[in-house]
């Protein structure tokens, strides 16, 4: 596996639609350590290195799947913190829903591969 420096992992959590913060609540992982990575302050792990290229793999398959799918494509809206608490969160990513900007940078790689004939996007 390549070293992924700091400033990579950050521009591929970006991409991603996902921040250190999210990720490492998605995997009960320590913040602090993510954080430290993203800010190359300590290298980017082995754990972390394969989980970003195992999301990478995911995104591509959604985004292939949304080019599939006949007619308008229904993306989640962003939850308030008075909607759902961080244990209800938890709960939706560990069945296997990703978080909302996931969704939403998901959606905006399939726009952008579409262009024109992009299907229309509302919010479900």
């Amino acid at each position: 596996m390549n070293t992924m420096t700091g400033a990579e992992l950050r521009a591929r959590l970006t991409y991603l639609g996902l921040s250190p913060a999210i990720l490492a609540e998605m995997h009960g992982w320590d913040p602090r350590d993510l954080r430290r990575e993203a800010a190359g302050t300590i290298p980017v792990g082995a754990r972390t290195q394969r989980r970003i290229h195992e999301l990478e793999e995911q995104a591509r398959r959604e985004v292939a799947e949304l080019h599939k799918l006949p007619g308008t494509i229904h993306i989640p809206r962003f939850k308030g913190k008075d909607e759902e608490t961080p244990e209800q969160r938890r709960a939706r990513w560990q069945a296997g829903d990703m978080p909302d900007p996931w969704h939403h940078a998901i959606t905006g790689r399939y726009l952008t591969e579409a262009g024109p004939n992009a299907n229309p996007i509302e919010y479900a």
